[in-house]
């Protein structure tokens, strides 16, 4: 019994330890992909997101077909159009949209941000 809690108390630790560590990294600079197992990933930095700064996304899941990425609201993108990550250029307005079209599914999303 007292193994049991002792792993219990050590593993609410290691997951404290690392729910932490994790936002130390983001408020250091670091940039995760999102978490997000299906449709559109964005690449998430610390710190703010202004009008003509570059963001970037990709397909949440590799295929083997083209990739289609489209934006609306003043965005544009940078490069190619037709890769797993695309890079975006961000409008004046404080979000646009952006679809992406893997040939058997369309994922649509608003990608918001803020500037301060």
């Amino acid at each position: 019994m007292k193994k049991l809690i002792l792993f219990a108390i050590l593993g609410l630790a290691m997951s404290s330890r690392a729910m932490v560590e994790e936002t130390e990294a983001a408020s250091a600079g670091v940039c995760l992909w999102e978490n997000n197992p299906t449709g559109i990933q964005q690449y998430y930095c610390a710190g703010d997101v202004c009008p003509g700064d570059i963001l970037y996304f990709r397909a949440a899941q590799r295929q083997p077909i083209q990739y289609a990425w489209s934006v609306g609201m003043g965005a544009s993108i940078i490069g190619s159009s037709t890769t797993r990550e695309i890079a975006v250029q961000s409008p004046s307005v404080g979000g646009f949209t952006i679809t992406l079209n893997t040939g058997t599914t369309t994922y649509f999303t608003l990608a918001q941000y803020s500037c301060y």
